[in-house]
């Protein structure tokens, strides 16, 4: 009869329920021990343990505070539904492992992901099967396939692009040459692939006596100028010549009698290096061609300059 009566009276008082205590300040509030098999409700302050036995309960309501102390408890705890956290999360132990696909859905505002590293470790590992795929390190240098980027990007293997790839300063370690690099790996691209050196066009200056001379850089100055005056003047083979490299000599006679002659690695058709134009202002323009050890030129001549 006593327990009809208890019943009765949770079913139809609509008012908070308290068992061991004078004030109930939620629908069903215990000051003690509950045990239970079956534990179903809309809202649990808490964690609930896996066993059925809620001899220590993890979250207790103190009633002279009227906050819910939180208890330490050893043991799993198993969530069958979805779990709904307003607030912070903080992870004691670092592994977080899932069973599935991990998926970070933002639905408010700002990044749907923010991985603040505070102090001089790394910031991202990521790995597949134990091997790091892309790497961040301290300070923002990113590695792909490799845990050491010298860079702000380093790559350990080869880079495919299906567009084009910018940079204001390309490098080539080992010293080899970017167009013997492209003619090794590609037999389609033609042995004329120029390589630009220095593009800006460069005044050559004369040895300071007779004969007159003058030296060309070819790695500086894919391009350059010869100024002639009366007597005669030297061009010197060249240096740092690229095999298949395209080259340019403009010859601007200031007055008449002058004279050039070409070394030895200059090769002209027919053996017979052309006769510079006379006169003031004229313009000869040269145009090489390196096999890498001569230069195979031909002129367009009698410019005037205006």
């Amino acid at each position: 009869m006593a327990l009809r009566k208890i019943q009765s009276e949770m079913v139809s008082n609509v008012a908070n329920i308290g068992f061991n205590t004078g004030t109930a300040f939620t629908s069903l509030s215990v000051v003690g021990t509950l045990n239970t098999g079956i534990l179903s409700a809309t809202t649990i302050f808490g964690a609930i343990p896996s066993a059925a036995n809620f001899a220590s309960v993890y979250s207790t309501y103190n009633e002279l505070s009227g906050s819910y102390i939180t208890n330490n408890y050893n043991g799993d705890v198993t969530i069958l539904g979805s779990l709904s956290v307003l607030g912070d999360i903080t992870y004691i132990d670092t592994a977080v492992t899932v069973t599935s696909a991990l998926s970070v859905i933002n639905l408010g505002t700002g990044p749907a992901l923010v991985i603040n590293q505070k102090g001089s470790q790394p910031i991202a590992n990521f790995l597949d099967d134990d091997v790091s795929s892309l790497y961040i390190a301290d300070g923002g240098n990113v590695g792909i396939n490799t845990t050491n980027p010298l860079a702000r990007f380093t790559v350990n293997g080869a880079i495919s692009s299906s567009g084009n790839i910018t940079t204001s300063t390309f490098f080539i370690s080992g010293g080899r040459d970017l167009s013997q690099i492209i003619r090794d790996n590609y037999s389609d691209v033609p042995t004329t692939y120029t390589t630009f050196h220095g593009v800006a066009n460069k005044t050559l200056p004369y040895s300071s006596t007779r004969p007159f001379s003058a030296n060309w850089d070819l790695n500086n100055y894919q391009s350059a100028t010869l100024f002639l005056s009366a007597g005669n003047a030297l061009l010197r083979n060249p240096t740092n010549q690229v095999a298949g490299g395209t080259y340019v000599l403009f010859v601007r006679t200031l007055s008449g009698n002058a004279l050039l002659s070409f070394d030895s690695l200059y090769r002209f058709p027919n053996s017979a290096p052309p006769t510079v134009s006379q006169g003031a202002s004229a313009v000869d323009i040269f145009s090489f061609l390196s096999d890498g050890q001569y230069m195979y030129g031909t002129a367009v001549q009698n410019f005037t300059y205006a």
